[in-house]
């Protein structure tokens, strides 16, 4: 009785769930938000360490994750650190 249940569940699921043939189907589209005249320079830079120097609400967290995502895209491998996990969390919700 069990074993017919198992497979009952399995075939509902595989009734619900078929899959997409689609062409397409590894492409995904990212849209990065747009940027400030100082946050593009600092996404463009060629620097490998970035130093920044900025204010609250500046968009320090968007410009990581816009170089983050930029990495990411080329196949290199990325870290992102914080002092505190509250920012880390941040980062990653956002991201």
């Amino acid at each position: 009785m069990y074993e017919d249940f198992e497979e009952q569940e399995y075939d509902d699921f595989n009734d619900r769930y078929e899959p997409i043939d689609d062409e397409d189907d590894n492409e995904v589209e990212i849209f990065f938000d747009e940027l400030h005249a100082g946050q593009q320079k600092v996404v463009e830079s060629n620097a490998s360490i970035r130093v920044l120097c900025c204010g609250r609400r500046w968009g320090k967290t968007l410009v990581s994750i816009n170089i983050a995502l930029n990495a990411m895209l080329e196949g290199e491998k990325v870290a992102y650190m914080t002092p505190y996990s509250r920012l880390g969390r941040k980062f990653f919700k956002e991201f």
